[in-house]
């Protein structure tokens, strides 16, 4: 071969394989990139559960073409399944199902206060306070939940924390601290321009100021989230353009921004750019925990749940129910609980709300499959009873705190009343008997004495006797 032909077939060589490392680097591109779509759609799934917006599509269940050819049309059957299906999913319609056979009695009921109600003291709580109480009595490790996921659920709960509402005293100084933070912002832009200008000759002093000026994740967060509201309440406008005139709605939209803080003429929103909050909160780093030293959320008071008034001569209420995000710590650790034992433990959960209104009871029922399951990862053999009891308040004693369930002697004798009396009037009639028979006996002992007497006169007499007539003699 000649030098030109191998050199030729040197080119082909070095073209085949920069393709090859090509197309490898590519393949790994994607792979990594499937990955980390994988981890930012569990942990939005997971973000959806905690903050109330889960995307049903998802979990209701499709029929697919063959299930409605194997049924005939007149077919009462696909008639009524027909009526379901326009009313409730199949999923939807079981589950309702469920609920009613068992007459709503679970087989545990969690104690929860009602954070909108009125005893409910409404306090801030930091970043730094959520971490603890999240690590402290939310983190429970279990054989079907993984490390990752349970970074996950801790990484989820924390991003939901910072969507709810900040904890004000009042709002005349919560607007005033507005004000001023603008102002300073302001001072802050012109003293940062102006030793810019003064520092051109030093390069490492326009480096540190560059860093001083960027923004954390949050911020950005925040700045990301004015904008959302901006939009959100343009379309609401814009609504409120067609059915009413503009001038009032425009007076509304110059408040509304004043209210949150934005300047109309450099804050300006494509109306057709699509915003989603749950993506673009992934992107604050929950690490950097410096960026949330000032941050104070509400710890209640969140209006989950509205109080509202029926009689207005009588004082009647009735609570209904938002079905918002949570705005409070503690709505956000109720849906962080039921999540948790919905996906982690396989359990049902049903929430009712007391008489009175200040107390949300969470009812946890089981079915058979779910405990054989958990019983079989567990290594359990033998049937048992699962569930939770509180011996001390629970199981029925008596005085002396012994429990009726071992003595059957003692439950008869502090349940019944009529035993008691029995016993009772046995005792009384024994105190009776005791009481005759010392009599008696007192009685005896008299006529005892008695009878000694007696028996001493009559020996006096016949010596009087045997005397006198000795005399006559």
């Amino acid at each position: 071969m000649s030098t030109q032909q191998k050199s030729q077939s040197a080119k082909q060589v070095q073209g085949k394989s920069k393709v090859q490392n090509k197309q490898s680097m590519n393949s790994k591109k994607l792979k990594q990139q499937k990955i980390q779509n994988q981890k930012e759609e569990s942990l939005r799934e997971i973000l959806g559960f905690f903050t109330n917006q889960v995307d049903a599509k998802k979990f209701l269940k499709k029929k697919t073409a063959k299930d409605l050819l194997d049924k005939d049309i007149n077919d009462k059957e696909y008639k009524e399944e027909k009526i379901q299906d326009e009313f409730l999913n199949p999923n939807e319609f079981a589950e309702v199902k469920g609920t009613y056979d068992d007459y709503n009695i679970g087989d545990l009921a969690i104690i929860f206060q009602n954070p909108d109600s009125d005893n409910c003291e409404n306090k801030p709580i930091s970043f730094k306070d959520a971490v603890k109480i999240y690590d402290e009595m939310l983190t429970v490790m279990t054989d079907e939940v993984s490390k990752s996921q349970m970074k996950k659920e801790r990484c989820s709960f924390l991003l939901a924390f910072l969507t709810l509402d900040d904890y004000e005293d009042k709002k005349d100084e919560g607007n005033q601290k507005k004000k001023k933070k603008k102002n300073l912002k302001k001072e802050d832009k012109q003293k940062t321009v102006k030793t810019i200008q003064t520092g051109t000759q030093f390069g490492e002093e326009k480096e540190q100021l560059q860093k001083k000026q960027e923004k954390t994740s949050y911020d950005r967060y925040l700045d990301f989230l004015r904008m959302y509201k901006k939009q959100e309440q343009d379309q609401k406008l814009q609504e409120d353009e067609q059915k009413k005139g503009g001038e009032v709605i425009q007076q509304k939209k110059q408040a509304y921004l004043d209210e949150i803080g934005i300047e109309p003429d450099k804050m300006e929103v494509n109306p057709n750019m699509v915003l989603d909050p749950i993506k673009e909160l992934q992107k604050v780093d929950i690490s950097d925990t410096s960026q949330f030293k000032k941050v104070k959320k509400k710890w209640c008071q969140g209006q989950y749940l509205k109080k509202t008034k029926i009689d207005e001569f009588q004082e009647k209420y009735e609570w209904t129910c938002q079905n918002t995000p949570p705005k409070d710590f503690l709505t956000l650790i109720r849906f962080t609980i039921m999540a948790k034992l919905c996906r982690n433990g396989f359990l049902h959960c049903r929430q009712f709300i007391n008489g009175t209104g200040e107390l949300i009871f969470l009812i946890l029922k089981s079915s058979k499959e779910v405990v054989k399951r958990s019983a079989q990862n567990m290594k359990v053999t033998k049937q048992i009873e699962l569930g939770f009891a509180d011996l001390f308040s629970l199981e029925p004693v008596d005085e002396s705190f012994r429990p009726l369930r071992l003595k059957n002697y003692i439950r008869q004798y502090t349940n019944n009343e009529e035993i008691k009396k029995k016993l009772q009037e046995i005792l009384d009639s024994r105190k009776e008997a005791q009481n005759k028979e010392e009599e008696y006996r007192k009685k005896q002992d008299i006529e005892k004495i008695y009878r000694l007497r007696g028996n001493k006169n009559r020996r006096k007499c016949l010596i009087i006797k045997q005397l006198n007539n000795w005399k006559l003699l």
